[in-house]
């Protein structure tokens, strides 16, 4: 949203100035971007970079298989997707990429309460003198 306000004066067309400066929310962003403002897709196009960066350190710390991404992030739609997958791509190896999904989740589910569930269970199951007591 900073970075979108420091704009927003360079660029007196977009669709983004009819909303007050202290109303503007990530949801109006998305949709202006959805409705074709340049300058809405470029913030979305930029935030799209960061968070690519970010998951290639997740990835190459950890390895995952899966990368879902919720809540608000799903209101960037495919060119978001598009730009965070182009991102992972340029920066780890092709192997891991080949064996990565980066996927919107569906909202009708909490994904991070399921995450942490399975990290637990797995821990579980890897360690299961550490949580019970064997004859």
């Amino acid at each position: 949203k900073k970075r979108a306000l420091k704009k927003m004066p360079l660029y007196p067309s977009s669709s983004l100035n009819k909303y007050k400066r202290s109303e503007l929310t990530y949801e109006d962003i998305f949709r202006e971007m959805r409705n074709g403002d340049s300058l809405a897709e470029e913030l979305v196009l930029e935030t799209a970079k960061y968070i690519g960066c970010g998951i290639v350190n997740i990835v190459n710390g950890y390895n995952p298989k899966m990368i879902l991404l919720s809540d608000i992030m799903t209101m960037g739609g495919e060119k978001m997707l598009d730009e965070i997958r182009r991102t992972v791509k340029k920066r780890i190896l092709p192997d891991l990429y080949d064996n990565l999904t980066i996927c919107y989740s569906d909202r009708s589910c909490d994904a991070v309460l399921k995450g942490a569930a399975a990290v637990a269970t797995d821990h579980i199951f890897h360690n299961p003198g550490n949580f019970f007591d064997f004859p």
